[in-house]
């Protein structure tokens, strides 16, 4: 791989704050534009609301909820290519 390959994967971002319910308690969450995409993509796939995708994996008691969402989804999609 070359430095330009790796060049046209970086983008920036910026980070946008939503206001989310989570085990029914409203909390704000900020994540890239990039990850709250792909967790809408994700919660279509599972035809379920974003909220309750985020639910899950805050279910786990995560100490960083938003490193917690962006490691879940670099998972579901290293899996999809996996397979």
């Amino acid at each position: 791989m070359q430095i330009e390959d790796v060049n046209k994967y970086i983008i920036k971002q910026s980070i946008k704050r939503k206001t989310v319910t989570i085990s029914c308690h409203e909390t704000s969450l900020a994540l890239e534009n990039f990850y709250w995409q792909r967790l809408n993509d994700i919660a279509c796939h599972y035809d379920i609301k974003i909220s309750k995708l985020i639910d899950m994996i805050d279910s786990k008691q995560p100490k960083n909820l938003a490193a917690a969402i962006r490691l879940f989804i670099s998972n579901f999609y290293f899996q999809q290519i996996k397979t």
